[in-house]
């Protein structure tokens, strides 16, 4: 029982990672009380902070080509003195989230474990993060080459990596699914908020409303998709940013109704979110503007609104964001021009296949259902709302989020022609980063649809709702454990032995070693992670994948004069028969050439396949049986 509990638990080394982690949390706190503003939005202070950090970062690293690291230091200075100063504040907001991160413990130290497992975490943002952490500073090129395949991504989210790395000293690869974890709790701690906005929550039920909006941001959540929001992939970040800056539109919206002293507080906040999103994604800038569009939507159509209030905060809402956006444009041009995936021209826009892109968009539809018919109701009630002048709260959300989805899914299409020759192109991922905005919407309808009828569902279900209630606060953090497995697909087979036995050749191979891998069905993402793992600290290697003779006999012809190697999960008969060797049963091996034949020089036994193992879904283990 122990070996299962700690095979899901961090190991030595990543306990160290999560201590980080939850510093360099404490250092968004402070500097998300950068002017001591008191916003009752939970946990918003984590994002302003983060969004301060990554602007000083982001502008230091471009302009000034400084090291990072004394700027780094020096925001943490300024960190802890604005902690301390508004340390009463900070504690409050503390205390409002602690519920939902007791209870979403379990979570947290099991992800805390996670290794990465994706196989676009392998090609460039643990390239990217592992670059800045050692370069400390952004690539130039002058400098040290980068092993990353998309170096010029925008970087706030891979400074997460370089935060957490320098206080664990020593670079945290699994510093973004930490933080993701929390990102995940913090929006849970937005839907209390929004339920406690409806009165549908009384102030008894704090631990009760932490284990439902637990559940409404996981399991119960049409949007939420583990293999992308639980890796080093920006979405979940997107996702939760969105969330909250659409959240935060619509707060400063209704302080502007009813003035209440916090308007401009509320501003900033939205501001700020607005330019941290901007250099998560290449694309967000459509997600700032569609934003920033739906809150002058409110405001031009509400009769309790005075447009002028939207037009004098517009230059803040608009200016900062862009000013990061062109920051980072700058970069890529100016300072260190990097090839980009760019628009074709016009004429070269295929539209003759938009009734096929149609269609293939319309099967993403069908198969999201629940998603699209949210999205597509705020829609409908959104333009209802504004043709009649949006008098009320939810009236004026669901204007934001219906506006926020039509201009998205309006930009979608016109990449899709423009960018992917006529595909829907990752279509329902791209969804999922308003998915939690739309979620959250849906979330402050539904407390409100209670609170009018709290009579009528208390009659009919007596005491049942409260006993619910005290079933969940026990029950979700033993679902979070009894679902381990299900947060842990980096324990997949064959993943573990390709991370072990990849940082085992690290410091064996010879230098300028070839080493061909071969892994059943693999299309580059297993040998994506087995050569990350070789070639962090050895970039002298040389590798490619092996699933055929003609791709044998391409790397033998490829390889050179270098020392010859072939690393295979489970070598295939056929590798035995073309190169005169035999591997025991049930092992990976390492082979070696020396003058001309081939041996065994090392082997890995398989994980045992037991209740607990699973097989990861693109693993051809049948050919590990002896099937071709």
């Amino acid at each position: 029982m122990l070996a299962i509990v700690e095979a899901f638990l961090p190991e030595a080394g990543q306990w160290l990672g999560l201590a980080a982690m939850l510093l360099v949390l404490a250092l968004f706190a402070g500097l998300g009380r950068i002017r001591g503003d008191d916003d009752d939005i939970p946990g918003v202070s984590f994002l302003r902070g983060w969004s301060v950090f990554a602007a000083v970062m982001t502008i230091v690293g471009v302009f000034g080509g400084w090291p990072f690291s004394p700027v780094y230091w020096g925001l943490w200075i300024v960190g802890l003195a604005l902690l301390i100063w508004n340390r009463r504040a900070v504690i409050t907001e503390v205390l409002s989230l602690c519920a939902v991160f007791v209870l979403g413990l379990p979570l947290i130290l099991i992800l805390a474990g996670k290794a990465p497992s994706e196989v676009d975490s392998f090609t460039h943002w643990l390239p990217n993060g592992l670059f800045i952490f050692e370069a400390d500073r952004f690539l130039r090129a002058d400098g040290p080459p980068s092993q990353s395949a998309y170096p010029g991504f925008p970087y706030n989210v891979t400074f997460l990596f370089y935060a957490v790395s320098q206080v664990a000293g020593e670079f945290v690869e699994n510093s973004i699914v930490q933080f993701n974890v929390v990102f995940l709790l913090l929006f849970a701690s937005l839907l209390g908020w929004l339920l406690r906005r409806t009165d549908s929550a009384a102030a008894a039920d704090t631990w009760k409303l932490a284990a439902l909006t637990i559940l409404l941001a996981t399991f119960l959540n049409p949007v939420f998709v583990r293999r992308i929001w639980l890796t080093s992939y920006p979405d979940m970040a997107t996702s939760v940013v969105v969330a909250f800056a659409g959240i935060a539109a619509w707060a400063w919206i209704l302080s502007a109704a009813k003035p209440d002293g916090s308007e401009r507080s509320r501003a900033l906040t939205f501001a700020l979110l607005l330019a941290l999103l901007v250099n998560i994604k290449q694309a967000n800038l459509v997600l700032v503007v569609a934003l920033v569009v739906s809150s002058g939507m409110v405001a031009l159509r509400d009769r309790e609104i005075r447009f002028s209030i939207f037009l004098k905060r517009l230059p803040l809402l608009i200016g900062l964001p862009l000013v990061m956006y062109f920051t980072w444009r700058y970069y890529l041009v100016v300072v260190s021009p990097l090839t980009e995936n760019k628009m074709a021209a016009v004429g070269d826009w295929p539209i003759e296949r938009l009734p096929e892109l149609l269609r293939y968009m319309g099967v993403v539809v069908y198969r999201k259902a629940l998603y699209f018919a949210l999205a597509l109701g705020f829609v409908v009630w959104g333009l209802r709302s504004w043709m009649k002048g949006s008098p009320t709260p939810f009236d004026r959300l669901a204007i934001i989020v219906g506006a926020t989805f039509v201009g998205y899914n309006l930009f979608l299409m016109l990449i899709f022609i423009a960018h992917f020759g006529g595909y829907p192109q990752s279509y329902w991922r791209f969804n999922t980063h308003i998915g939690y905005l739309i979620t959250a919407a849906t979330v402050f309808g539904l407390g409100q649809l209670y609170r009018l009828n709290r009579e009528k569902i208390e009659i009919w279900c007596g005491r049942t709702v409260p006993r619910i209630g005290m079933v969940l606060v026990v029950a979700v953090p033993l679902l979070q454990v009894a679902t381990a497995n299900y947060w842990r697909y980096d324990l997949e087979v064959p993943k573990p032995m390709l991370r072990d036995a990849g940082r085992a050749l690290a410091g064996t191979l010879p230098p300028n070693a070839a080493v061909g891998v071969i892994v059943p069905g693999d299309q580059g993402n297993f040998t994506s992670m087995f050569v990350y793992y070789v070639r962090q600290s050895r970039a002298d290697l040389y590798s490619a994948p092996i699933n055929n003779d003609a791709e044998l006999d391409k790397f033998l012809s490829s390889a050179g004069e270098r020392p010859l190697h072939i690393w295979a999960y489970c070598p295939a008969d056929w590798i035995g028969r073309r190169l005169g060797t035999s591997v025991r049963p049930g092992s990976a091996a390492l082979l070696m050439q020396n003058q001309g034949r081939w041996r065994v020089v090392q082997e890995w036994p398989h994980r045992a396949l037991d209740g607990l193992t699973k097989i990861y879904k693109h693993f051809d283990i049948s050919k590990c049986l002896g099937k071709r």
